[in-house]
């Protein structure tokens, strides 16, 4: 079954060069698959049209070669001015991007206009993200306190609160000092786990 597999691969990696015209990197591995930037990298692809220095058709890509003190509403104003709707995998994407690039300041951005425009309607987990780049941006301890008390309050809106949201408010509460809050919130996470 193996040697059926891969003279399938080999065969179909023969088929892909010879009608690309590529030369096809032998050793690769899954992340080198998955990465946008290994295979338009190695198939000299660009990820703008032809016509030289139009936009990428991808959000994240957008959102990461935005010009440092530009605003992020510059981005999806053009993305949706094109005709694109703002989808939450686009965002999640984005995200996660910005996440591995350690670009949390306009990952904050992002988020917060989501929450600002709802251009969908933000879950639970958008909520979260927000915390979460509040809380790496701007240190707790300088945090703002009406601004986390704010954010927790409304993530206690949904029906279903992820455990990560728990631990992040615990920890953001418990870093400016206020522990009887952050107790409070241990307490509610183990009741909640237990119903």
């Amino acid at each position: 079954m193996r040697a059926t597999a891969f003279v399938f691969v080999r065969g179909l990696s023969g088929a892909f060069h010879r009608a690309v015209g590529a030369q096809i990197n032998k050793s690769w591995s899954f992340a080198a698959f998955c990465s946008t930037q290994t295979v338009n990298g190695q198939l000299g692809f660009d990820n703008s049209n032809s016509n030289g220095g139009e936009k990428p058709n991808i959000l994240s890509l957008r959102i990461e070669r935005l010009p440092r003190g530009e605003p992020v509403g510059l981005v999806f104003q053009g993305w949706m001015g094109e005709g694109f709707p703002v989808h939450r995998g686009d965002i999640f994407h984005a995200i996660n991007r910005l996440r591995k690039l350690k670009l949390n300041k306009r990952a904050l951005e992002v988020m917060e206009w989501i929450i600002r425009e709802k251009p969908y309607r933000p879950k639970e987990l958008d909520y979260s993200y927000l915390l979460e780049f509040t809380i790496k941006l701007h240190g707790i301890s300088q945090g703002k306190p009406k601004e986390l008390e704010r954010s927790w309050a409304t993530v206690q809106e949904f029906p279903h609160v992820r455990s990560k949201s728990f631990l992040l408010a615990i920890e953001a509460f418990g870093r400016i000092g206020q522990l009887s809050r952050a107790e409070e919130i241990w307490d509610e996470m183990k009741s909640r786990k237990g119903r």
